[in-house]
């Protein structure tokens, strides 16, 4: 027997989860704005306390960011308008403060577009930085937000009792996981996430026969929730012990190990021959 849990659209994750060594966008920043003049310094830190734009709960796929970041353009845009910068630098503030709310793998990876945006002087150039920033960070971002889910399923499994957690090769933009417990039962997870998309999380149980399921996948449900992943109401499937992730597919696949074939000597060989020659040489002498 076998069901699914698919959660297709996750919105959040509570930063308790969020993966280790990852860094908040806003504290690369705060230590890279003071290239900028003294009055857009004070604009920065100003702007940045207003609209909270340093304070995050929770992160949230590209996606949704993407989804906020006109309406939070327009809203720096009129902040920022009292403080008469020249029009590079309010393109370079603009982009900082942008890039706030984001999650990032390490400083590195935003470290040559921020460089970028310090050294631009004209607002073409400093346009065209915030762009590659921008990009960078979002890129960034998705790694991390598929490694907190990651974490995420693998508290939930381990917290249910599934303590021995594998990680399966996959696709770029897909995680595999395999959890197994003590008796053989095993939850493999699916993360899917398209940058242009909110990521969905879908976990089959296999190798349980005991019809108990569904009440493994309730578990699951409710200990992911209690690690702060928030997502569209789960649904669920029946397979009727018919693997349908591809990642179970593999799983069950890897572990049915193929039989050894044993090895069977050629009687016909020229040694074989050979030897049953003297054979009979010696018994034709002994009958003689």
């Amino acid at each position: 027997m076998s069901s699914i849990s698919s959660r297709p659209r996750v919105q959040s994750v509570s930063l308790n989860t969020v993966a280790k060594n990852a860094v908040f966008t806003s504290q690369v920043i705060t230590s890279a704005v003071n290239f900028l003049s003294s009055q857009a310094v004070k604009a920065y830190k100003q702007v940045a306390q207003s609209l909270q734009l340093s304070t995050v709960n929770t992160i949230e796929p590209v996606a949704s960011l993407r989804a906020e970041y006109q309406l939070q353009q327009q809203q720096i845009t009129t902040a920022l308008s009292p403080y008469n910068l020249s029009a590079t630098e309010s393109i370079q503030l603009t982009a900082l403060l942008t890039a706030a709310p984001y999650v990032v793998e390490s400083n590195l990876k935003i470290q040559q577009p921020l460089q970028a945006l310090q050294l631009s002087t004209e607002p073409s150039a400093a346009r065209q930085a915030q762009n590659l920033l921008l990009q960078a960070v979002e890129a960034s971002h998705h790694q991390v937000f598929l490694e907190t889910l990651k974490v995420a399923c693998t508290n939930a499994a381990v917290q249910i009792g599934f303590t021995s957690v594998q990680t399966m090769a996959s696709l770029v933009g897909t995680v595999r996981l395999v959890a197994t417990d003590a008796q053989g039962r095993s939850l493999v997870t699916e993360i899917n996430g398209d940058i242009n998309s909110q990521p969905s999380i879908a976990t089959e149980v296999v190798g349980v026969s005991d019809g108990s399921c569904n009440a493994i996948l309730d578990e699951f449900d409710r200990a992911l929730e209690a690690a702060g992943v928030r997502a569209a109401v789960p649904t669920r499937k029946f397979t009727g012990g018919v693997c349908e992730l591809a990642a179970a597919r593999e799983f069950v696949r890897k572990k049915v190990k193929p039989q050894s074939t044993s090895r069977v000597t050629n009687t016909n060989s020229p040694n074989d021959k050979r030897r049953i020659q003297r054979l009979n040489q010696g018994n034709t002498t002994q009958q003689q």
